[in-house]
């Protein structure tokens, strides 16, 4: 998936007792407010299958988000999103690119985009 798709993710998206999620929305700031919106093309919506690692990483990170929800407590806005800021709000793409880019130089790996590992999971995958 694409960096802004997984922003974008809901919980009404993920069905993990089938398997799947469903891309099939964009979000934008609209006069200050978050809101979502349907994908620009047909090529947006697509549904794509879950492995068995990427359910368990789900059900851990639904988790997670419940620790932040009571952790921002009255802070906090609900968006339903799978991968949230700590406050629920929408991530910005900068945030995650430098945050990558820290545990890349950590792991003493060289650095490359979200869109690189994007491919080379596919290539793997194939």
């Amino acid at each position: 998936m694409r960096q802004g798709e997984l922003f974008e993710l809901r919980w009404p998206d993920v069905d993990l007792e089938e398997r799947t999620l469903r891309v099939r929305q964009a979000v934008q700031k609209i006069d200050g407010a978050w809101q979502f919106v349907e994908p620009k093309s047909a090529n947006g919506w697509r549904t794509v299958p879950l492995c068995q690692a990427a359910i368990d990483v789900l059900r851990r990170q639904k988790e997670q988000v419940r620790a932040m929800r009571a952790h921002a407590d009255m802070a906090w806005q609900e968006y339903g999103l799978v991968f949230p800021s700590a406050l629920g709000t929408p991530l910005g793409s900068s945030n995650v690119t430098h945050h990558l880019q820290r545990q890349l130089d950590a792991a003493e790996l060289p650095r490359v985009t979200f869109h690189a590992l994007c491919h080379t999971c596919g290539s793997l995958l194939h």
